[in-house]
């Protein structure tokens, strides 16, 4: 989803929600290089506290654009 998020915005595509602006800047502040991500082993309550910004963000419509055009991105 953070690569989305991070498409959306190269791509210059508006939010569906604007309200999801919110939700865009916690995936794209979650660590990623952490050594549990890297392995594969995100712990449940850390995957569960960002299950609402996934959820919103996927269905927005902007996020959907993206996803659309991900021949245009390495996704």
């Amino acid at each position: 989803i953070r690569v989305l998020v991070d498409a959306r915005e190269k791509l210059h595509i508006p939010w569906g929600d604007p309200a999801n602006q919110k939700h865009g800047e916690v995936m794209m502040a979650f660590d990623t290089r952490s050594a549990m991500v890297a392995q594969g082993m995100v712990e449940t309550q850390v995957f569960v506290s960002h299950l609402l910004s996934i959820r919103s963000l996927w269905a927005d419509t902007g996020i959907q654009t993206a996803y659309d055009r991900r021949r245009e991105f390495q996704l």
